[in-house]
């Protein structure tokens, strides 16, 4: 028998933009569900926030061979 595992339902509300981007992801991402696709981005957001809480840079090498620090503003890490 599989274990069962608790899940919690969570009611969010999002403007016309926000949910079409949100659809747009879960196409691109060919994610099962929305809920897919906002747990994936917990996955990065805790990632990410791991990092710049250890005062690690994030940088994305382009094409081109340059690097660009990627910049969160929004995110106060300390």
């Amino acid at each position: 028998m599989a274990a069962t595992t608790e899940k919690y339902r969570v009611q969010l509300d999002f403007s016309k933009e926000a949910l079409e981007e949100l659809d747009a992801l879960q196409k691109k991402l060919h994610a099962a569900s929305r809920a897919e696709v906002v747990r994936n981005a917990l996955g990065v957001l805790k990632w990410v926030t791991n990092n710049l809480a250890e005062e690690n840079k994030i940088v994305v090498e382009k094409k081109t061979g340059e690097n660009a620090e990627v910049d969160f503003p929004f995110l106060l890490v300390k």
